[in-house]
């Protein structure tokens, strides 16, 4: 009995330590194709770019060759920065997904559920409305988005300690009470707007046109400080699938742990929100993939559902930019109406599998 109880034991942990290396080398895999796509993306647009000339211009500084100013341009100014906003505001929305999915136990979870999407969208319109200039080199309407974007946030954090506001489902229904209300909002501002309406409505579309140096250096921070935070509790999250109270009984500070995803997926939301408007269903469904491929273990989860959020929403722009050239369809349309049908397949044939646990 005692050897074969040995012989478990040993086949047990080899199971364990294959199935840790295949998700690692899906985890390198992944990485691997966001490079490729990376550079792909920056060669795609209405100006041609070769792959010489990219690889002309990272050469410069070592060997002194330089290529065309306009090129440069092109490369520099337009490209590289919309390919790194793309991929910076795909992971944030993808990794503030797993992270509300894992603290409400709810599959339906998604960065949406705070109101924070509803708050930058009110405050984006409201700018446009008004005419705000600009705010010390940054667009009035990414600063106002933002700003807007943490009040809803910032009552759902104010009130997760309340004693009737404990259980997820309050927490929920306090989210989609205050998205309502920022959605009637964003209606009163658009029955106002008048000759400003189509630069609101474009705006909400979601999308990566205005993509620079600017908006990029505004987000990544707030995006990286959100992510970096839900990185350093992949281990509570898991816990928390088993429920709050096994979760207490278990050591953990459930409440501050709430709080915590909660400032970590509200600051990337907001970030991502504010410089690239409404885009849906990145933070719903690349979650419910990487527990299909990868498992439940947030330690693998959580960067898999960066790589791969950043990965979806490069390829939707670059599709977005090369569909009806000049012309650019708005991400926020392209994402709702792949993500939609995708998702409700999703449920149709992975849902049983697509449990909590590990």
């Amino acid at each position: 009995m005692s050897y074969g109880g040995v012989s478990s034991l040993q086949e047990f942990r080899r199971n364990v330590a294959k199935r840790e290396l295949l998700r690692s080398v899906l985890l390198v895999v992944l990485a691997v194709c966001l490079a490729a796509a990376m550079v792909g993306a920056t060669l795609v647009g209405p100006s041609r770019v070769h792959v010489r000339q990219l690889v002309r211009l990272l050469q410069s500084p070592v060997t002194g060759t330089d290529i065309p100013a306009q090129d440069r341009r092109i490369i520099v100014q337009v490209r590289i920065p919309r390919v790194l906003m793309a991929v910076c505001v795909g992971c944030a929305l993808a990794a503030s997904g797993t992270a509300m999915q894992a603290m409400f136990r709810n599959p339906l979870a998604s960065p949406q559920v705070l109101g924070v999407s509803s708050g930058a969208a009110f405050g984006a319109a409201l700018a446009i409305l008004l005419g705000l200039r600009i705010v010390s080199q940054l667009s009035a309407t990414v600063f106002s988005a933002f700003c807007f974007a943490l009040v809803p946030a910032g009552v759902v954090y104010a009130l997760a300690g309340h004693p009737r506001m404990t259980s997820r489902a309050s927490l929920i229904l306090l989210g989609v009470a205050l998205s309502a209300f920022f959605s009637g909002l964003v209606s009163f501002v658009l029955y106002l707007a008048d000759e400003r309406l189509q630069s609101v409505v474009f705006w909400l579309m979601g999308g990566l046109w205005h993509s620079d140096w600017t908006r990029l250096g505004f987000a990544a921070p707030f995006v990286a400080t959100g992510v970096i935070l839900l990185f350093l509790f992949t281990d509570e999250m898991d816990i928390l699938a088993f429920g709050d109270r096994s979760a207490r009984d278990l050591g953990v500070p459930v409440e501050r742990v709430k709080k915590i995803l909660l400032v970590g997926a509200a600051l990337a939301t907001a970030a991502a929100v504010s410089v690239a408007g409404v885009i849906g269903f990145v933070g719903l469904v690349v979650p419910h993939i990487g527990r299909i491929l990868i498992g439940a273990n947030h330690r693998y989860l959580l960067p898999f559902s960066c790589l791969a959020g950043g990965l979806l929403l490069l390829g939707v722009d670059v599709l977005c930019r090369s569909l009806i050239q000049p012309l650019e369809i708005p991400a926020g349309i392209v994402t709702a109406l792949f993500g939609a049908p995708f998702f409700a397949a999703l449920l149709l044939t992975k849902g049983a599998r697509t449990g909590w646990a590990q």
